[in-house]
């Protein structure tokens, strides 16, 4: 996560400035997002191939009953009809649609920022708070966001252009983590629970 962000900063994206590094649930919030991009891209066909006369990786996309084969890129991607459009509202409600409300959104993204700390501290019980077969689930997970968003941060400094996909995704992105900077008073619906959030 860190890596992606810092490579959005130093390309000149300024909606990258207001994730914080040092905020685990901004990165959570960055964490979450490549999981719903990347199911997002499962299920619309999207894979990766690999073409070995020129020894680059292309994106092959299922068209009805043909496959197309396109330059992999951060391009290919859009949550908006107008591919130019940079507005973030399309990917923050695809984003919010997974979850049955704000707190809902918000509990997951606090979840998924905890991951670090039940997988490698012992609980109350002495031992780390997550089962062998969770922790090899959720390892696997973070390993392929991770890979995702490596590869992501290597497109977005390999352009000179500012993507509009990255636009979108990092204004979504800022704007889930500012409902974590929101007062409780100003929320509708906070259970006690989500006060502490």
């Amino acid at each position: 996560m860190a890596a992606f962000v810092s490579a959005c900063k130093s390309a000149g994206y300024p909606e990258a400035k207001a994730i914080n590094l040092h905020d685990h649930k901004d990165k959570a919030t960055v964490s979450a997002f490549a999981q719903f991009i990347s199911g997002h891209a499962h299920d619309v066909g999207l894979s990766i191939a690999h073409q070995p006369d020129e020894d680059v990786l292309v994106a092959r996309v299922r068209e009805g009953d043909a496959v197309q084969y396109y330059p992999l890129g951060l391009h290919l991607f859009t949550f908006n009809e107008d591919r130019q459009s940079d507005t973030h509202i399309p990917a923050l409600e695809g984003f919010a649609s997974l979850f049955g409300s704000p707190e809902d959104m918000r509990r997951h993204i606090v979840t998924r920022q905890t991951f670090r700390d039940r997988a490698l501290y012992a609980s109350k019980s002495g031992a780390p708070a997550m089962s062998e077969s969770a922790l090899a689930l959720q390892l696997q997970d973070h390993a392929f966001l991770t890979l995702g968003l490596i590869w992501a941060a290597i497109d977005v400094v390999n352009h000179k252009q500012r993507e509009p996909f990255v636009i979108q995704i990092l204004g979504a992105i800022n704007e889930v983590n500012a409902g974590f900077r929101t007062k409780p008073s100003d929320l509708t619906r906070v259970t006690p629970e989500d006060q502490s959030i």
